[in-house]
């Protein structure tokens, strides 16, 4: 994936098998399953929480793929020697996770009470 995303951002990237291999896996399922008729959205508690999470997840990925890597293992490795921007980055991991909550999970516990 994290090829795919500089193929669309290096403008002397070569076109290869690699670049649409997650997409194509991706896209080819989704044509399979709506050709067959079984394309439906699967929720865990309900659709809410899974639109949620879905998000979540695409704005996760998204982020490990611009960091060149997963944000935790930056996090963990460069926080336990003490280097500036990976703490840097863990303070505003947890104040992205708790503007979240306080905006989203509270609302809605508010809205439902």
């Amino acid at each position: 994936s994290a090829h795919t995303l500089m193929f669309f951002l290096d403008r002397n990237a070569i076109l290869e098998f690699d670049i649409g291999l997650v997409p194509g896996v991706f896209i080819g399922a989704m044509l399979a399953a709506w050709a067959a008729g079984e394309m439906k959205l699967q929720a865990f508690d309900d659709a809410a929480t899974m639109r949620k999470a879905m998000i979540g997840a695409v704005l996760m990925g998204f982020g490990g793929m611009l960091a060149g890597g997963c944000a935790i293992g930056a996090g963990v490795t460069g926080g336990s020697i003490f280097v500036g921007t990976a703490w840097a980055a863990l303070f505003f991991m947890w104040v992205g996770a708790m503007a979240t909550d306080l905006l989203i999970d509270q609302r809605m516990q508010s809205v439902t009470t």
